[in-house]
């Protein structure tokens, strides 16, 4: 009805003009924050720039997003106070500002409120927001969920003095209920000189004032800090896109390193087969100094056995030369005398010269055994010597072979190590490579199926542009036809001696006309007689087409020049014969001297004087020469339609070929179009992907704080405040309050935004 759209109008006349306000409202704050930061960036430069910091707003940080509205609220005109150093620095800028005339400004000097905190500025009783230092409460005196208002935000160590002096005088508490009960209730006692503020933005001051200002001041200051957040999350999804960029740029070089790896373990391998073969040449050449080794010792035992034999040879010959000696002594002091004088001298002479000969032959013989044992022995030292030294060199060479080996195995395990890595990663870059090919693939497809719909198109024009061709071709010949058939006619008048009445023009042209094409077509006549039958038949099928072009294509231009002669000649046909015949003669003449090409341009033929019921029906209707108009006038428009008509059936090729120039600008744009689409499509997913695993990662760690806050809550509560007889009721109905705490994220209704940004 006519009542509830009006309430709905008025309704929506409503929230427009509440739209309106917080409209003009963001933007009052909007140009306010403009100006303060001007002011600030001034001062920074003309005054000081260490000694100017910012706002308070700007110099701090709420702890969580939950507490954005309670410090804002408690901050509440100081958050736009600017902080500097000093005093004297202060004072030098209001003296900047009231010479520059940039209006007023409140400053806090960090020194001042430093030294006041120093001089004990604890007992200080102001009313108003701020500007009162108070030790923080105990922690006993306050129930769950309450804090001071310092805790609530993180700054710099340096600024600590200024937020003592704007927050140190207020606690934040869950609600409102609860201020009242630490306000009014038992606790009064203790919280008595602080301000209490509300999650919501609910201020109960020191004397019992209760504000809220959520569309104001403090909803400008919550709304400051959000979008400082917005900024910083801006800076980070540039910094993820450049990234993404470093990424893309990363893949385009993977498969050069690929290819450079690939090459790189090529040569590792060869070298690797080349050491095995050095490797397996050195073990063939230590198996034969092995066996040569092995051999020599044999041959160093035999001697040690040969020497030792020989040592005992020479001993026992020693020993049997001793007895000798012993035995020749003895029997020449036993029996020197006797032997001498049964014998005589001369035969003990002789056998004692027959023995020293064998001593001497004996000792000869020894001398030469002792020759062969220094000879053996030297031989024996030598081979020792050699022996020792071949050992050294083999010991050496091997040491030096395995050291070589285990570099060798060292540098192309690990080579191998990073070759496989990188044939990992090749592998992966490859499936993503593959999985764009397919998509290319796809797309390819599609591009090849509007190609051929296009190509279809496309032949159906050129078969309609041949249907087209074919009809023009038939016109022309028709035009032709009808102008032999009124050639024949005129050249059969001529040789009856008539004359056919004209519209323009004299019997002279028509003559010239005539006759010229007769004399034509003789020529070509006798100049095709003496060639074949196939050879004449293509010249004059082109000379046809050539002439029933040229004839469609000069229609238009003769009926504009007969029309445009029928007003000239308009009085050649009213003159008498004679004297007209010999004016247009003359005209004739001039005419053939400028234009010899155009005489068939010259004369129009009165088509409605040749036949019998057209001279009928001009003497019928002689006193109605309206009707006779009608009628010329009819005629004219019939051969004028008929001419259109045939212009039309010439196609028109520059159209064609702008058609496939556009076609072909056409699919260049679509290609273009489809690749930028792609390119698109695979950021978003990349962007999408990224989201998504923040999104999971943020569910899991926020069900986990959840968890725990809810268990850590419940375990202090029960701790401090659990069920005691001494408590009265007040207090153990105050003891139930923050029990339990839940953990949850707030989301305007219909925000989609992710659960990462949620408070």
């Amino acid at each position: 009805t006519s009542q509830e759209q009006r309430e709905s109008l008025l309704r929506l006349q409503a929230t427009l003009h509440e739209e309106l306000a917080q409209e003009r409202s963001l933007q009052l704050d909007a140009k306010r924050l403009l100006q303060e930061k001007e002011v600030c960036k001034l001062l920074q430069k003309q005054v000081s720039h260490a000694g100017v910091h910012g706002t308070a707003l700007e110099c701090c940080r709420p702890a969580s997003k939950r507490l954005t509205v309670a410090v804002a609220a408690a901050l509440g005109p100081k958050a736009s106070s600017l902080l500097v150093d000093s005093h004297a620095l202060a004072l030098k800028c209001i003296e900047y500002l009231k010479t520059a005339r940039l209006g007023s400004c409140e400053f806090l000097p960090i020194e001042t409120l430093r030294q006041k905190q120093l001089r004990g500025g604890g007992e200080d009783t102001e009313e108003e927001e701020g500007g009162t230092l108070l030790p923080p409460p105990p922690a006993d005196a306050l129930p769950p969920g309450c804090r001071w208002a310092v805790d609530c935000v993180s700054f710099e160590d340096r600024f600590r003095h200024v937020y003592q002096f704007l927050l140190s005088d207020c606690l934040i508490v869950p609600s409102l209920a609860v201020a009242r009960e630490l306000r009014f209730g038992r606790a009064h006692a203790s919280v008595e000189k602080y301000r209490l503020v509300t999650l919501d933005g609910e201020k109960l001051q020191r004397g019992g004032v209760i504000a809220f200002d959520l569309g104001g001041l403090t909803g400008r200051l919550a709304a400051r800090w959000e979008a400082q957040q917005q900024d910083r999350l801006l800076e980070r999804v540039e910094k993820v896109r450049e990234q993404l960029q470093a990424l893309e740029h990363a893949e385009t070089t993977t498969a050069e390193r690929l290819q450079q790896r690939t090459a790189q373990f090529n040569l590792l391998h060869r070298q690797c087969v080349q050491l095995q073969a050095k490797a397996r040449v050195w073990e063939e050449q230590a198996e034969e100094k092995q066996e040569k080794l092995h051999r020599m010792q044999t041959q160093l035992q035999e001697l040690r056995e040969r020497e030792a034999a020989r040592k005992q040879e020479l001993t026992a010959k020693q020993q049997a030369l001793d007895e000798i000696h012993a035995t020749v002594l003895q029997q020449q002091q036993r029996h020197f005398a006797q032997l001498d004088a049964a014998v005589g001298r001369r035969h003990v002479l002789a056998e004692h010269r027959r023995r020293r000969q064998r001593v001497e032959a004996l000792k000869a013989e020894l001398t030469g055994l002792h020759a062969q044992e220094t000879q053996l022995q030297a031989e024996l030292a030598d081979c020792g010597d050699r022996l020792a030294q071949l050992q050294r060199s083999t010991d050496a060479k091997g040491e030096e072979d395995e050291k070589e080996k285990k570099e060798d195995e060292r540098r192309l395990l690990k080579q191998l190590e990073l070759t496989e890595r990188d044939v990992e990663d090749a592998d992966s870059k490859r499936e993503a490579a593959a999985a764009e090919a397919r998509d290319a693939q796809q797309d390819l497809q599609t591009h090849e199926k509007n190609l051929q719909k296009i190509r279809e198109r496309v032949e159906a024009s050129k078969l309609e542009q041949q249907r087209l061709s074919r009809e023009a071709a038939a016109a022309s010949g028709r035009q032709r036809q009808q102008t032999m058939e009124s050639m024949q006619i005129l050249r059969q008048a001529d040789q009856q001696g008539m004359r056919v009445p004209l519209a323009a023009g004299t019997w002279r042209n028509v003559r010239m006309w005539v006759y010229r094409e007769e004399k034509r077509r003789a020529f070509l006549d006798s100049s095709s007689e003496d060639e074949e039958p196939q050879s004449v038949d293509a010249p004059s099928e082109e000379r046809g087409h050539s002439k029933k072009s040229k004839d469609a294509a000069e229609s238009p231009r003769r009926t504009g020049d007969i029309a445009g002669r029928r007003r000239s000649d308009a009085s050649e046909r009213d003159a008498p014969e004679g004297e007209g015949t010999g004016e247009g003669e003359v005209r004739d003449r001039r005419r053939e001297q400028e234009r010899p090409d155009e005489d068939e341009k010259l004369f129009v033929i009165d088509f409605s004087k040749l036949a019998a019921e057209k001279r009928e029906f001009i003497s019928q209707h002689k006193d109605t020469p309206a009707r006779l108009l009608e009628a010329a006038a009819t005629q004219e428009a019939e051969l004028l339609r008929r001419g259109a008509h045939l212009r039309s059936l010439f196609p028109n090729l520059k159209v064609g070929e702008k058609e496939k120039k556009t076609r072909e600008q056409l699919t260049e744009i679509s290609a273009e179009l489809e690749r930028v689409q792609r390119v698109s499509r695979a950021a978003a997913a990349r962007l999408a992907d990224l989201q998504r695993e923040r999104n999971a990662r943020f569910a899991v760690c926020f069900h986990h704080c959840r968890v725990a806050v809810d268990v850590f809550f419940r375990e202090l509560t029960t701790t401090t405040f659990g069920k005691d007889a001494g408590l009265d009721d007040a207090t153990s109905g105050f003891a139930k309050v923050g029990g339990r705490a839940y953990l949850d994220l707030e989301r305007p209704r219909g925000d989609r935004e992710d659960d990462a940004f949620a408070g």
